[in-house]
């Protein structure tokens, strides 16, 4: 929880800042809409579904299901840092190349601006087969304890590579995904957004040939579609996919 507020603090400075240089880079509507997301979003993750899985993930971590019996240590959750951010990669691919994937991180892609308050902007469901793609980590062996912290970290790194701000030193470019990086990924080109899908590590992409260097112009969003309704940013995509 108290990584949540420090988020939500990131984000009103950025605000602020971005307020102050009047670049235009923060929408009202779109903001408070990425707020409330992950407000909702917070009382999902400590309620029935977030409990089920994590129930399901330390009986499996827990008895004979997994594989190996690792220790708690710095070598485990560096390990369990690298492989998290390969399933992450994966799953992103899955997300943007399945229908039924794509209806929910829509969502994520659905925000005419980038900053870092659309790290906030998720589908409440997208979590669930995230951690579907995950539970090989815990079938592995990994402690529970080192698989929660590695997540976290993860999830923070991820938020952080939506900031227009954030500049890292450029020889970290070769390993990590920086902003700039994850910019290319919001374009609405759907040439763009079938790029970059690393979260943590750039070198996935470098590796499987889906990296993107440079773009001329940056429009972030999903093409043609502009909405500030909190419901309907979640349930468009449904609809439309299942042609309800």
């Amino acid at each position: 929880m108290e990584i949540v507020l420090i988020l939500f603090l990131l984000v009103l400075i950025e605000y602020i800042f971005s307020l102050y240089k009047k670049d235009g880079i923060y929408s009202k509507k779109s903001t408070l809409v990425n707020v409330f997301t992950q407000f909702f979003g917070v009382l999902k993750d400590i309620t029935i579904p977030f409990l089920g899985i994590l129930s399901i993930f330390t009986l499996l971590n827990n008895h004979v299901f997994h594989i190996f019996n690792l220790p708690e240590n710095l070598f485990v959750l560096l390990l369990c840092n690298i492989l998290m951010d390969f399933l992450y990669y994966l799953f992103h691919i899955v997300s943007h190349a399945t229908k039924f994937l794509w209806m929910f991180h829509f969502v994520h892609h659905s925000d005419r601006s980038l900053n870092l308050s659309v790290g906030f902007r998720s589908s409440f469901f997208e979590i669930l087969g995230l951690f579907l793609f995950y539970s090989p980590l815990l079938l592995l062996g990994i402690p529970i304890k080192v698989f929660l912290l590695a997540f976290s970290i993860t999830s923070t790194y991820q938020f952080l590579t939506h900031s227009r701000y954030i500049k890292l030193p450029r020889v970290l470019s070769y390993i990590l995904v920086i902003p700039k990086h994850h910019l290319i990924h919001h374009d609405e080109d759907i040439r763009y957004q079938n790029s970059n899908f690393s979260g943590v590590f750039i070198i996935w992409d470098k590796f499987f040939n889906t990296y993107t260097k440079e773009i001329a112009s940056f429009t972030p969003g999903i093409k043609g579609y502009i909405q500030n309704n909190i419901i309907k940013i979640h349930t468009d995509p449904i609809r439309t996919i299942l042609k309800i």
